[in-house]
Formats: C-alpha cells, structure tokens, sequence
C-alpha cells in the first residue's frame, strides 16, 4: 500500500477501490486468481479515470488479471494507468 499512499499524498480525494489478486501456487503455471470476496470498486468506476497501483511486477500476471476485472466492470482501457515500481540493486 505504500505506492497508493504515495499517490494519494500527490492527489487527496481520490476514490480508492480494491482488487485481491492472488497466484496460485498449486498450478503448475502460477497463475494469478482473482478473490472475489475482497473486490471493493467505487460506485461509478465505469466512467473514471483510473490509476491502477500495482506495487509489483514479476511476469505481469496480476497486472494482466486487474485489467481485465476493470475492463469487465465497465472501464475504458483507454482510461486506466498502470503505476508500478521497478527497481533493482544495480540500477536499470
């Protein structure tokens, strides 16, 4: 939560929503699996204008799996922004 900290300190008032994305570490294959349960989107998402703060990238499997719950609720793909943070010991 420390990147949507950060991007709420540049822009108070946002409306915050939540997606549980999850792998899954039985499968072979690792896939990310989306927790239904957990998922609390602001009313009206499909008109906004969305930041999506994934504070991890690995092979962008969860990042794949948000966009698409977004685009299934309704929001243009056009409209959303990905702020993710890469970073490593030796720089890029």
């Amino acid at each position: 939560d420390s990147l949507l900290e950060s991007v709420c300190d540049i822009a108070p008032g946002l409306r915050v929503g939540k997606l549980w994305i999850q792998r899954n570490e039985i499968s072979s294959t690792k896939e990310a699996v989306h927790s239904c349960s957990c998922t609390k989107l602001p009313k009206g998402i499909g008109e906004m204008d969305v930041i999506l703060c994934d504070p991890m990238l690995a092979t962008g499997g969860s990042s794949c799996t948000e966009l698409r719950i977004l685009v299934d609720h309704g929001v243009d793909p056009k409209k959303i922004v990905l702020a993710n943070v890469i970073c490593r010991p030796e720089g890029l």
